[in-house]
């Protein structure tokens, strides 16, 4: 099944079981409600036209994307290395959901910077738009982000 897995700080089994029951598993490429082409477990790809993958390419794809969402969040946000690991998790998932970009220049990161964890949640809150509409998924899970990080 493969090697053991190290559990790097922030990418907690609890977030990986977050992300794979909010993002659900498809085998086939698929236009995620944001429209952009998708495939496993919430990994972005380059066109509809890719093959399908088994579990086990889209748990390899999920993890190295959590790694690299997660290593963002600290890159933008250093101080949340001295915060509880949930708080990272949080980040992680937004910036696993959302992209880098949207966070870097986000009143969330602002909120995070100030350790003001409070208003940080519910900035978390507020992003819960899809092609300009409320997402009910998206609150849901805006709402145990936002959680994690007041905690």
């Amino acid at each position: 099944m493969g090697s053991p897995e190290v559990n790097p700080f922030g990418i907690t089994p609890e977030l990986v079981n977050f992300i794979k029951r909010e993002e659900g598993w498809v085998a086939k490429p698929y236009l995620c409600p944001a429209g952009y082409p998708t495939i496993g477990y919430g990994h972005r790809i380059p066109s509809m036209d890719a093959p399908p993958i088994d579990k086990e390419t889209g748990e390899a794809l999920l993890k190295s994307d959590l790694r690299g969402a997660r290593d963002m969040a600290v890159t933008l946000s250093p101080n949340v290395l001295r915060e509880p690991e949930r708080r990272a998790a949080a980040l992680t998932d937004f910036i696993f959901n959302l992209g880098s970009s949207r966070y870097r220049g986000s009143t969330l990161r602002r909120r995070v910077a100030d350790g003001d964890w409070k208003d940080a949640g519910k900035e978390m809150r507020r992003w819960v738009y899809a092609a300009g509409r409320v997402m009910r998924a998206l609150v849901r899970r805006r709402n145990v982000a936002a959680r994690w990080i007041e905690e």
